[in-house]
């Protein structure tokens, strides 16, 4: 071999061996982002107005990529690996619909909205609070399911909510996966009338659970006596008992459930916390305060011109500040804490109109006891 054969075959060997190792990869800093600059109104107008156009643009040529990349499809998976496993949008800058509490109810409420419109340009967010979730309501709850209820409304959502829970195998269930359980325990509730006024309401408001109906029965003080042998009637005038769709869940699966399931469905979870609202106000309105004298006057008349259009949410980080998340919809689900959420957005603060009228939610304390009895009595059964 010639000593020019002997460089040439020398130079393509340190070219093969470079390449080898040369790699694409690069780290994605916060600043990089999607969505991490926030215009305030009236600031660069000419950026803001660009970044609005290019917005759809960039998540649909992310998108196309995300979809090439899938590293689900069947043919030669290796060869369409991802490239990050970040996400894009870690902390949402807007939504469609933003739901404040992620419990049985607000994660409810987002189910439902996947469920009947499963757009993914349709974004639900749920913000939660991961420390509040022990003494959240419905953690504390015992999780009653009853039928025995003075409103025809209450009647009706209960009894969809019972034959939701029968098949929520059905409803939850993820792809292949074993169907969830709500360890539904069927047992009726029994309403006792001390007195001839509430046995009066008790059998009108039977009679309105019959009509949309509910199983209920009614008892006499016999007839309680021969079914339930160890309780004291003596001072029972009517009672009434569920017969059907009447029991308690585990609400720790049921809410499991129902999470796993919403994140198939698009739903983010951002755990963070509410410290305030973003209102909107006209830019042709002047200041009130300096048109007013009465300071409390010109407060109502500020809450009249305001509009809330999105939270602003801290992130539950080190040190992490509250950042704005913007929305058409804002749903309050935070339970206890739904009366201190509505003053934050101004409802209840004012002297007159409908901002006057606080929400009447309050956390209070309340005890329940828990009782293992080892000789129970048997368990009779229901008249049906």
């Amino acid at each position: 071999m010639s000593l020019a054969q002997q460089r040439l075959l020398r130079l393509s060997s340190i070219a093969s061996s470079s390449t080898r190792t040369l790699h694409f990869s690069a780290v994605r800093q916060w600043q990089g982002f999607e969505n991490e600059r926030h215009y305030e109104p009236g600031e660069d107008a000419l950026k803001r107005t660009w970044h609005g156009l290019t917005y759809d643009f960039r998540r649909w040529k992310r998108r196309y990529q995300e979809a090439r990349n899938d590293a689900f499809k069947r043919r030669h998976p290796i060869a369409h690996m991802k490239h990050s496993v970040m996400d894009h949008e870690v902390f949402p800058y807007r939504a469609e619909v933003l739901i404040i509490g992620g419990g049985l109810t607000g994660s409810s409420t987002a189910f439902w909205l996947k469920e009947r419109f499963r757009d993914e340009d349709f974004k639900v967010v749920v913000i939660e609070c991961n420390d509040k979730f022990p003494t959240s309501s419905s953690m504390l709850s015992t999780g009653s399911l009853a039928q025995q209820f003075s409103q025809p409304e209450h009647c009706e959502m209960s009894q969809f909510t019972a034959e939701f829970l029968r098949h929520a195998g059905k409803h939850l269930r993820v792809l292949d996966s074993e169907p969830p359980s709500v360890d539904l325990l069927p047992s009726g509730f029994l309403h006792l009338a001390t007195t001839e006024e509430t046995a009066a309401e008790m059998r009108e408001h039977w009679k309105l659970q019959l009509d949309k109906g509910a199983r209920v029965s009614l008892l006499t003080p016999p007839q309680l006596r021969e079914r339930f042998p160890y309780l004291n009637v003596d001072d029972v005038v009517l009672a009434s008992i569920g017969l059907e769709n009447e029991g308690t869940i585990d609400t720790w699966q049921l809410l499991g459930a129902i999470r796993e399931k919403n994140l198939t469905l698009g739903v983010q979870y951002v755990k963070a916390e509410v410290e305030g609202f973003e209102f909107e106000r006209s830019p042709t309105s002047p200041e009130v305060h300096s048109l007013m004298e009465d300071a409390e006057e010109a407060d109502e008349d500020k809450w009249k011109r305001q509009r809330v259009i999105g939270v602003y949410a801290r992130p539950q980080m080190t040190d992490a500040s509250a950042r704005p998340i913007r929305a058409h919809l804002i749903v309050n689900a935070s339970g206890a804490s739904a009366g201190k959420i509505a003053r934050m957005a101004g409802i209840g603060t004012a002297r007159s109109g409908m901002l006057a009228v606080p929400v009447p939610i309050e956390g209070r304390k309340r005890t329940r006891f828990v009782v293992h009895a080892l000789r129970r009595p048997r368990r009779h059964a229901i008249p049906r």
